[in-house]
């Protein structure tokens, strides 16, 4: 179960490195991904320790969230209207990420203490002590937060972002709209 985080941050890693149109592909790309994917995961089938799971996987976004920052000082000269929706999406996907990581870490290490308290807890207080299940809420959030961020930053990168804008759900939920002119009104 593990080694599925590293694989689908990867593809987010690729989506990033791809979002401009080339003409060719770039192939070292998904080849060192993949390699540090096969990698990993065999380093662990071989440990067995999640630890060593929680560093790779913590490299593997930091290194995503760093390339998109550098993608972020890109856009903010070329494209100043979009860019303020690209950097709450990514603060809000990196703390997302972050505090998923760190309720992680505290699972791991208090793991009997928190099974201890569920135990003990009235049963509506109980779940709020699940910080796996938490860790896998977060993490799954942060991924699709990532995903929004891949559509935004493709558009932006082909020249079709001047109508997109993020909103989001419950102030917690990013999607991304179509916003409407004065034309598309009249047109209606």
């Amino acid at each position: 179960m593990y080694p599925v985080v590293i694989y689908c941050t990867a593809i987010g890693i690729y989506c990033a490195f791809e979002a401009r149109p080339r003409p060719k592909p770039r192939l070292w790309i998904p080849i060192g991904l993949f390699s540090y994917c096969l990698g990993v995961t065999l380093v662990y089938l071989y440990l067995r320790n999640p630890l060593f799971h929680e560093i790779a996987y913590g490299i593997e976004v930091l290194f995503y969230t760093g390339y998109c920052a550098v993608l972020q000082v890109r856009i903010s000269r070329s494209k100043p209207s979009v860019y303020k929706d690209m950097l709450c999406l990514t603060w809000h996907a990196f703390f997302t990420f972050l505090s998923a990581f760190i309720i992680w870490n505290i699972d791991n290490v208090y793991c009997d203490r928190l099974r201890l308290i569920r135990k003990a807890a009235p049963a509506f207080i109980a779940p709020l002590f699940q910080f796996h299940a938490l860790w896998h809420i977060g993490t799954g959030l942060g991924c699709y937060e990532a995903i929004v961020y891949q559509q935004l930053l493709r558009a932006v990168m082909l020249g079709k972002d001047h109508k997109l804008r993020v909103r989001y759900l419950l102030g917690i939920v990013p999607y991304i709209t179509c916003a409407s002119t004065e034309n598309d009104r009249k047109l209606k």
